[in-house]
């Protein structure tokens, strides 16, 4: 039996320690399940409750092999009643990471990511990898992108005031970043083999100008037009959060997940330009 989520992690860093924890999460097996319970288990369900205890089944999303790869010496006593091994700062990482694509409290998570040790090794990533399969067979991730033209890819719910493109060039003062990253430019997802071989600060490039876009378009622009003002940081962080989600399924996503601490720094000052131009005067 292994303890999991934010009750292992404030063990290994107690500085973080939850403010209001619920429960206690805890790997088990459907026999541990079942002797804990004392009555019989339904073995099609992800987990079972023990009291202040949430008990996950180790016969989804891989997590019978989280022990012998993450347990450790450490133990804790769940709930004051059950004696538990800790899984390693690295595992409770690799746990969150293979999960992030998902938007249920992909900030607590996030935040939660980057205290824990995710300096993985290749042997992590295969797991990680393989978790996130798994996952997805329960929590299927929609690919807004695919093979969409950039027509298709903006008739979405969102109501747009302006072009698309047009924010960007905006934004950039030039052209987009993402110009560099494709060769078939009426495709709305980048070239995969254009991208592995760009550099760090052009992906960045990237993932920052996608999300001052969408920042502008569906926080602060109807916003604006309505009088009210929105706040760059909470219209910045609220996009951030889509472009590591909802927004696609490849490589711009998975970058901005691994460098979420690095492409979350805005400028104020971007967001001014486009109010700034012409088009926004003209409106």
């Amino acid at each position: 039996m292994l303890l999991i989520g934010s009750r292992a992690t404030s063990i290994w860093h107690p500085e973080h320690r939850p403010k209001n924890p619920k429960d206690w999460d805890v790997i088990v097996s459907h026999f541990e399940a079942e002797n804990l319970l004392q009555k019989t288990c339904d073995r099609k369900v992800f987990s079972w409750k023990f009291g202040n205890i949430e008990l996950h089944n180790d016969a989804f999303f891989l997590n019978h092999e989280i022990e012998s790869k993450y347990g450790t010496d450490k133990t804790a006593l769940a709930d004051g009643r059950l004696l538990v091994k800790v899984c390693s700062s690295r595992g409770l990482a690799a746990i969150k990471r293979s999960h992030m694509y998902r938007d249920f409290n992909f900030t607590k998570h996030m935040i939660q990511y980057q205290i824990l040790d995710h300096d993985f090794t290749d042997e992590d990533r295969e797991f990680i990898s393989r978790r996130m399969a798994e996952t997805r067979k329960y929590f299927p991730h929609r690919n807004p992108f695919g093979d969409m033209t950039n027509e298709e890819f903006i008739k979405d719910a969102v109501v747009r005031v302006f072009n698309h493109e047009d924010i960007h060039k905006i934004i950039v003062g030039g052209t987009p970043s993402y110009f560099q990253l494709k060769k078939d430019m009426s495709k709305a997802a980048y070239d995969i083999d254009l991208w592995y071989a760009a550099s760090d600060e052009l992906k960045q490039a990237c993932v920052r100008e996608e999300t001052y876009v969408i920042a502008l378009e569906r926080f602060i622009i109807p916003n604006r037009i309505k009088g009210t003002r929105f706040s760059y940081r909470i219209a910045y962080m609220r996009a951030l959060e889509k472009v590591c989600t909802t927004l696609d399924d490849g490589p711009l996503r998975e970058y901005a997940i691994d460098n979420w601490n690095i492409v979350k720094q805005f400028d104020n000052v971007v967001f001014e330009r486009f109010f700034e131009s012409d088009i926004w005067k003209k409106l």
